[in-house]
């Protein structure tokens, strides 16, 4: 499949890549698909950037998945590739052809994880390319805001200042006379 990458991440989908037991509320019986990573075994997974197909160019970095429809074990570990930067689709290929044919000790952007291990985590993100410590830490629910204060971002703060005005000019035909009407509107945000 190849799907964009927002399904990995995003709370919104959480349920996509793992969901508890639950009652249809369409039938009345239990439902029987619990995510993705549950649900299914991951073979391989590949995160291209940008511009990774010459044909097509989503909005969104894509994600190439193989998984087979049967639960995984344990120990079951998957390939993963992760090749993120904006790039010409022809620097990709070249890239996940190298990938491919290198070992995890020689590339920085191979990796293997145990897929049931990223159900430890709150929401299950597929967040493959984490080191066990860091999926360790997230699990145990050590998340910043329980150590320091957490702040808002970067924003201006002076809306009336920094919202943008355009000028716009219309031309009026009445009674086969052109008037000229110009004025300020508030635009939208910078």
């Amino acid at each position: 499949m190849v799907p964009p990458q927002t399904w990995m991440l995003k709370g919104s989908f959480s349920d996509l890549r793992s969901s508890p037991p639950h009652e249809s509320k369409v039938l009345a019986e239990p439902v029987s698909f619990h995510g993705l990573l549950i649900t299914c075994t991951f073979e391989a997974i590949v995160q291209l950037g940008r511009h990774a197909f010459s044909e097509a160019d989503p909005p969104s970095a894509p994600v190439l998945f193989v998984l087979r429809r049967m639960k995984p074990s344990a120990q079951h570990a998957f390939w993963a590739c992760r090749l993120i930067e904006s790039r010409p689709s022809h620097i990709q290929e070249a890239l996940l052809r190298g990938a491919i044919q290198a070992d995890r000790g020689k590339s920085s952007s191979i990796f293997s994880a145990n897929q049931l291990s990223l159900l430890a985590m709150p929401n299950s993100p597929f967040a493959y390319w984490l080191d066990k410590k860091w999926i360790s830490l997230i699990a145990q629910g050590n998340d910043v805001a329980r150590f320091a204060q957490v702040l808002p971002g970067l924003k201006t703060g002076d809306d009336q200042r920094f919202l943008r005005y355009q000028w716009r000019s219309m031309v009026f035909i009445v009674g086969g006379t052109a008037t000229l009407r110009q004025g300020s509107d508030r635009a939208d945000h910078a």
